[in-house]
């Protein structure tokens, strides 16, 4: 960018002025810290986000887009924000003008919630740049949330709130292996 201002385009903007040049690192960042799905980040909206003067905590409240349609009573997320999560949030709509409603990451052409598609090729750009092997999915963020709160000992169903799912079955049969260290500390504790 500062190539093409500098020679002739002097009219783009000055990606050294914003915190982030891209929507898509804040993007990454908000799927690293929060576990969240693409398609949950894409729906996302400003309004979702609240401030609870009386405890001083700031909440992100949404329903799954994977769970919306099913049954009377989807699972709901109300997410915590705090600390680097609350940066990336606050810088970012600093960024995008202070704005009180609309998609955190709406489409430029159309204002609305941006394609699933969109995503998809910057992280493929991002791979391809970084030298990390195409199988890596964007998914994988995901992945890494869920087994590090499990990894330090998160109570499960906590763990499954946090994720959107309304027990903990499937955090339980898919990220807890009680390994024979783990086995062992608790008969001797317990037994």
């Amino acid at each position: 960018r500062r190539s093409s201002r500098e020679h002739g385009k002097p009219f783009l903007p000055d990606l050294d002025q914003v915190h982030f040049p891209h929507w898509f690192i804040p993007f990454c960042h908000i799927a690293w810290l929060t576990g969240m799905r693409p398609g949950d980040i894409r729906a996302t909206k400003w309004e979702s986000l609240s401030y609870n003067r009386f405890n001083k905590q700031t909440l992100l409240t949404f329903t799954p887009q994977k769970t919306k349609d099913k049954g009377d009573n989807p699972a709901k997320v109300q997410f915590p924000i705090s600390g680097e999560l609350l940066e990336v949030f606050t810088k970012w709509r600093e960024q995008q003008g202070n704005p009180k409603s609309g998609y955190v990451f709406q489409s430029d052409r159309t204002d609305a919630v941006m394609d699933k598609k969109a995503y998809r090729a910057h992280w493929a750009k991002v791979k391809k740049s970084g030298g990390i092997t195409e199988e890596l999915d964007f998914y994988a963020f995901r992945h890494n949330f869920i087994s590090q709160l499990v990894l330090q000992g998160a109570p499960l169903l906590a763990v499954a709130r946090l994720v959107g799912h309304k027990d903990g079955k499937m955090i339980a049969e898919n990220y807890f292996h009680l390994g024979n260290q783990d086995a062992a500390a608790i008969v001797s504790k317990f037994g």
